[in-house]
């Protein structure tokens, strides 16, 4: 019979199990998971947002996002930071958020709150973003010789964005002003 595990020295064991845990820390930081000891030094930051950019969000970055520079939420959210501390008020706008953590770090650097109408001004950027990466891959689809409509619906169904959070036509006619003109000479400039 062979022997599948040798004496080893406590010190050997030590250090395997606190690489390990190295390991898994920095695999929660990178997949966005939730490690309870990196969440507890953090703080959280909500993000005003419709609901087809909170399902683009949550399939591109996860449910919730840890802030950091190489991100373009998290940074964006690292320069609103203030130690102001504002009186929150009855919010209007949009039901849905996003939620950041921000780690201690930019905390303790930064600050801890964001001003509302930075809030709802970042809610708006994201929004602008989703539009513009909506309108890039119609771009894409467009000039390969695809039609524009079931381009866009099968954008939105990798997004899983149904009709309930926003229409198709809205997005549509938002495309229709990105491209400045109507989209058949567009297909038609590309295809010459």
């Amino acid at each position: 019979m062979t022997v599948l595990f040798k004496k080893v020295p406590i010190q050997y064991v030590c250090i395997g199990i606190f690489f390990a845990f190295m390991f898994w820390q920095q695999f929660c930081i990178i997949f966005n998971t939730q490690s309870p000891t990196y969440l507890m030094t953090t703080t959280k930051i909500e993000i005003p947002v419709e609901a087809h950019v909170r399902k683009y969000l949550v399939t591109l970055y996860g449910p919730e996002h840890i802030a950091g520079k190489k991100s373009t939420i998290g940074l964006e959210v690292i320069n609103s930071l203030t130690r102001n501390y504002e009186k929150p008020e009855k919010w209007i706008g949009p039901q849905y958020k996003y939620t950041v953590w921000i780690p201690e770090f930019y905390f303790n650097k930064n600050g801890h709150t964001i001003k509302r109408n930075n809030l709802q001004h970042l809610g708006v950027c994201l929004g602008i973003q989703f539009d513009l990466a909506m309108c890039m891959f119609l771009d894409l689809q467009v000039g390969r010789g695809h039609k524009a409509w079931p381009s866009l619906k099968e954008y939105l169904l990798f997004y899983n964005i149904t009709e309930d959070d926003v229409k198709v036509e809205t997005l549509y006619k938002v495309y229709q002003r990105h491209c400045k003109g109507p989209i058949k000479t567009k297909k038609k400039a590309v295809a010459a």
